[in-house]
C-alpha cells in the first residue's frame, strides 16, 4: 500500500536560514496557460515550531519555497517559487 509523502522546504532571503517540514493540512497547485504562472497554497499547522520558534516568525514574504511530493518518500519536485503572502489566521496558509 503506497503512502502520501511530501517536503517542504523554505529558505529564508532575510537571514541564511532554512525550514524544513514533511506534514501538511493541504497543498493546492495550480498551474494555469493564461497567467503564465504556477501558484500553490500550503495549509499547515498555526502552532508549528522548529527549534523553539514558531514558525510564523520564521517565514516572510519572498522567501523561496520549494514543494516536493510523492508515494513512500520518493519524492518528487514539483514546485519551486516565492512566497507572496503568509496568512494570520488558523490554521496558517501560505500561498
Amino acid at each position: 500500500m503506497f503512502r502520501l509523502s511530501c517536503k517542504i522546504v523554505i529558505r529564508s532571503n532575510f537571514s541564511a536560514k532554512t525550514i524544513q517540514f514533511d506534514y501538511v493540512n493541504s497543498i493546492i497547485i495550480s498551474s494555469s496557460t493564461k497567467t503564465f504562472t504556477d501558484t500553490a497554497k500550503i495549509v499547515i499547522p498555526r502552532k508549528l515550531s522548529h527549534k523553539g520558534v514558531s514558525i510564523t516568525e520564521m517565514i516572510r514574504r519572498n522567501d523561496e519555497i520549494e514543494i516536493s511530493l510523492g508515494y513512500d518518500m520518493q519524492l518528487e519536485k514539483v514546485f519551486t517559487g516565492y512566497i507572496t503572502k503568509v496568512g494570520t489566521g488558523t490554521p496558517l496558509i501560505i500561498e
